[in-house]
Order: structure tokens, then sequence, then C-alpha cells
């Protein structure tokens, strides 16, 4: 992993070559990729988990935010891989903007369903 986040550096410093320039290579989009998943295993296993040991009414929810909040979610998941891939190349950046993307595509915050927390406006 470490290996992986020093690639882009590397083209950086000696080749010029633009971070971005890694999402071309296989490592790249692999590692994006790969990231996602992972975000989108722990986004499954989470909300399996609280639906499965509801504690409040709006946590076994399948969906428990609305219109406003998925767009949001997926601007926010936008701008944490834009700044994942033309910086750092952070897999906790890519991380987490995967997840962003599973709350935006599937209609459901784990904070909101910890907290019982529901904005969605049909459940």
């Amino acid at each position: 992993m470490n290996a992986l986040k020093l690639i882009p550096e590397i083209k950086k410093d000696f080749f010029n070559k633009s971070p971005v320039d890694f999402i071309l290579s296989p490592l790249g989009w692999g590692l994006i990729l790969t990231m996602f998943v992972l975000a989108f295993v722990f986004g499954f296993i989470y909300r399996g988990l609280l639906k499965k040991f509801p504690r409040k009414t709006t946590q076994g929810a399948s969906k428990n935010i609305g219109t406003t909040d998925r767009w949001v979610r997926a601007a926010i998941g936008t701008l944490l891989l834009l700044v994942a891939i033309t910086t750092t190349w952070s897999p906790w950046l890519l991380f987490f903007s995967g997840f962003a993307f599973f709350g935006a595509l599937f209609s459901w915050c784990g904070i909101y369903a910890a907290f019982g927390k529901n904005t969605c406006p049909v459940n």
C-alpha cells in the first residue's frame, strides 16, 4: 500500500507527470476500485448489523436520507475522489469517497441510522 502511495509522488518528482496520470494505469484504477469495493462491503455489513439489532424504529429502515442528502453525499464523494487522485492518492480518502457514494446510491446513511434520524419523505 505504501508503494502505491509513492508511485504518484515519484511520477511527479522525477518524471514531471501529474498524479492524475496514475489513474490511467492498472494500479491506479485498481486502487480506486478496491477501495470502493471495500467501502461498499463495509456499508452493507454495517447496514445489515443495524437492521439485525434495531434499537429505534428508523434503524431498520431501508432508506433514511432524502434527495437533497443524496446529492450532498454524491458531491462529497466526488470531491473526496478528486482530492485523492490529484494530491496524495490516500486510500482513506478513496475509501470515504466510496462510502459517500454508497450512501448516495442506496439512500442510506449509517450515522443517521445509528442515531435514529430519517430525512427520507417516503420510507
